[in-house]
């Protein structure tokens, strides 16, 4: 089955339509979506990435990390849009996208962009 026909299952079916049946493991896994569309997928990826914790400070929690540019001229997307949203990012462009990055605290992320902590190229 092609990327096509993947598309177009998932348009036709309906949760409902999946009601008694035993799901295939792709059906199961995207539900009829290719795996470059899967959002569980993505946030996978980045959840993985931030396992690091923070640069600057080794804050730990996941929900408190970001990911900062090192170089924003480099910047193709905003890295949390591409876990939510299918926007054409394939998951090597997300790859390559979170190596131009540094992982840090949603504090530590605002006070480089004050200019209060230097960020070391």
């Amino acid at each position: 089955m092609n990327t096509n026909d993947n598309n177009k299952l998932y348009k036709e079916k309906k949760w409902g339509d999946f009601a008694g049946k035993k799901l295939t493991a792709h059906e199961e896994n995207n539900f009829g979506r290719p795996v470059e569309n899967n959002v569980k997928t993505r946030r996978k990826i980045i959840r993985a990435a931030k396992k690091r914790g923070c640069h600057y400070c080794g804050e730990m929690e996941v929900c408190c990390l970001e990911f900062h540019h090192i170089n924003q001229a480099e910047k193709l997307f905003n890295i949390g849009e591409a876990s939510s949203i299918f926007k054409g990012v394939t998951l090597e462009a997300l790859h390559k996208e979170i190596e131009k990055c540094e992982v840090v605290c949603a504090n530590c992320h605002r006070k480089i962009h004050a200019g209060l902590i230097e960020v070391v190229k």
